[in-house]
Order: C-alpha cells, then structure tokens, then sequence
C-alpha cells in the first residue's frame, strides 16, 4: 500500500508508492527534502469489526407526498447550499501524487536531454557555492596522484633490475607495470569521481563515504581496460583514415592542409562516440551497475547529450587552461577538480538527478 506522510517543513500530506522507505522525497509545495518513513506494517492499527446492521425501517418511498431526491446532497442544498468540494472538505483524503512525480533518490533516474548552457551554468553554481571542497578534492586529487607516481617509480626501478636479467623477466615488467597503471588510474578516478559527486549532490565531498569505492574498483578496471582497448581501436582507425587521406592528397604542402582538413571531421566524430562511455565510471559508482549495464547505461543515458557534452567540455577546457596559465599555475588547485565536477554535474542532469533552472541537489 503507498506510504503516506506529512512534509515536516510545510505539513503537506504526500504519497508515495510502497517501497520507498528510506530513500529522500521532493515535496511538490515548498521543495523540501525529508526521508520517506519506513511505516512498519506490524503498527498499522487492525480493521474495525464491522458493526452489525440496524433492524430496518419503514420505507420513506410508501409515505404519502414523498419524492426522492436525485442526488444525496439535493434536500441539504435547498437548505444550506451546495455541498462541500473536495478542496473545501477537511475529511477528503489527500490528493493523489501526480504519475510524473518520483522520489528524488539514488535509484530513481530517468534519461533526460540537457544543453551546454545548462552543463555551463549548473557546473559554475556547484563550483561557485563549494569552492572550498573543490579546492580541497583538487589538493587531495594532486597528493594521491604523487603518491601513486612515487610507488609506480620505485616499482619501476625493481622491475627494470628484474627485467635486465632475461626476457621472461622483461615481458613480466611489463605486464605488471600494465596492471599496475590500469589500479592505480582506476582508483583515483574512482576516488576523485565518488568525491565530486557528493559535492555536486550535498555540496561536501563526504570523506567517510570514499574508503566504499574500494569494493568497486574491480569492475571500475574492467571498464577502464575495455575504454582503453576501445580508445586504442578509435586511434588505429583514425591513424589508417589519415594515412589513406595522405595517400589520395597531392604531395605538397596544399594537399598536406587538405588531408588535415578532411581528418577533422574523423576526429569529431570519434569523439562524439567516446564521449558515449564517459559516464560508466559513475554509474558503478553511483547505481552500483555490472559491468555490462554501466557501460550500456552510459551509452543509452548520452543518446542526444553527446553535441551538448562535447561543446561544454570543449568551452571548459579553453576557460580552465586560461585561468590556470593566469593564475600561474596556482590555479590549477580549483580548475582541474572543476573538469571532474563537470562531469558529475552533467551525469546528474542526464540521469534527472539535478533540475538545471535551480541546480537542485537531490539525491
């Protein structure tokens, strides 16, 4: 049966569909976030006996001069006036929730089409409003990478040692070194990803949560070794389209800027598909998908994004490598965690978590 409550902010009664305990419900009225009550069945009062029937009376239809009304208000109405409307009647049940209505939580997305003012202007109030975790998620994004590149070297000079004995001991290095890379990557953007999701959903970045991507990071290596087999497949393609443009192009200069002109569009198109993958990170990591429905999720919730992404991504670039070469570099601390919180941001209004007119967070 739905669950039944009252907004604590606003005391409007709403309704949800069963099951919906515990996750967090947009009041339509005032815009409140409250958790959904988990309504034990066992305190459900037990049905009222019914009561039994009266004896019954005599017929009014055999009175004499009787006329039945043709409606159960028509005697009351000549005497008080028409009766009570539902909006009028504090004995009416609560209105239904409307079809289109869903709690806002982690679980109930929807695919949605956003633009690149939208992705613009969304990833600036997030950034604007949490400029301090931003700037935090970028020292602690920074430490981890030098903290990984200091154990990727020293595992590097033991494996070169190793690797100077034989061949075996070579191809060994460098498988290890291939894994090794492949963790080391996938965990700080797992880390780095989880981080700016809280901040774009809670505006912190929820420290306590992070150390919970570890048991995700299997599946996130998975993703990130099959986007990085797919990524080399997209430059193999590419360097043979360039190589047979070159070849068809006259060998001067002229035929040069042709064939480089004529690649152009290769390259756009290649990454418009790449940029279908680029959310199967956050949806392991925020739906908990497999494997196979994250990268498929990415695919399906990017269908008609993909122009908008690519143009916000593109204007990004350009506005955070100006203001990290003016800041001297120093800069550099809140722009490049700022990319990550686009990302984030633009997975959430995709997937209806984030309203872009009022950069609501509600997850």
């Amino acid at each position: 049966m739905p669950i039944e409550f009252s907004c604590p902010n606003c005391q409007t009664r709403l309704r949800v569909p069963d099951g919906s305990s515990g996750q967090l419900a947009q009041c339509p009225n005032c815009g409140n976030q409250s958790e959904i009550p988990d309504i034990d069945a066992s305190s459900v009062p037990p049905p009222i006996a019914p009561i039994a029937s009266p004896p019954p009376r005599p017929s009014l239809e055999s009175t004499v001069g009787y006329q039945a009304a043709s409606t159960p208000y028509q005697d009351a109405s000549e005497r008080f006036g028409a009766p009570p409307t539902d909006a009028l009647n504090p004995y009416a049940a609560p209105p239904t929730v409307s079809p289109d209505y869903h709690p806002s939580a982690v679980g109930g997305i929807e695919p949605r089409r956003t633009s690149v003012g939208e992705i613009m202007d969304s990833t600036w109030r997030v950034v604007r409003d949490n400029l301090g975790q931003v700037a935090l998620l970028g020292i602690v994004m920074f430490a981890l990478v030098v903290l990984m590149q200091i154990l990727t070297f020293m595992l590097t000079a033991f494996l070169g040692i190793a690797a100077d004995q034989n061949e075996v001991m070579a191809i060994i290095a460098f498988v290890l070194m291939m894994g090794l890379m492949s963790v080391t990557q996938s965990f700080v953007f797992a880390f780095v990803c989880k981080a700016s999701l809280n901040i774009a959903r809670f505006g912190d970045m929820k420290i306590e949560e992070l150390p919970q991507v570890l048991s995700k990071v299997p599946r996130l290596i998975a993703i990130y070794v099959c986007i990085t087999i797919i990524t080399m497949l997209v430059g193999f393609v590419s360097a043979f389209v360039f190589a047979l443009i070159a070849a068809l192009m006259p060998q001067n200069d002229f035929g040069e800027l042709i064939g480089v002109a004529m690649l152009l569009p290769v390259m756009f198109v290649m990454t418009l598909a790449m940029l279908r993958f680029m959310f199967a990170f956050h949806f392991v990591l925020d739906q908990n998908n497999s494997i196979s429905a994250a990268i498929s999720n990415s695919i399906a919730y990017t269908r008609g994004n993909t122009l908008s992404m690519f143009g916000a991504g593109l204007l990004l670039y350009i506005l955070v490598a100006i203001v990290t070469l003016l800041t001297l570099l120093i800069g550099a601390v809140v722009t490049v965690p700022s990319l990550i919180v686009a990302m984030s941001v633009t997975y959430l209004l995709i997937t209806g978590q984030m309203s872009g007119s009022q950069t609501e967070r509600i997850g």
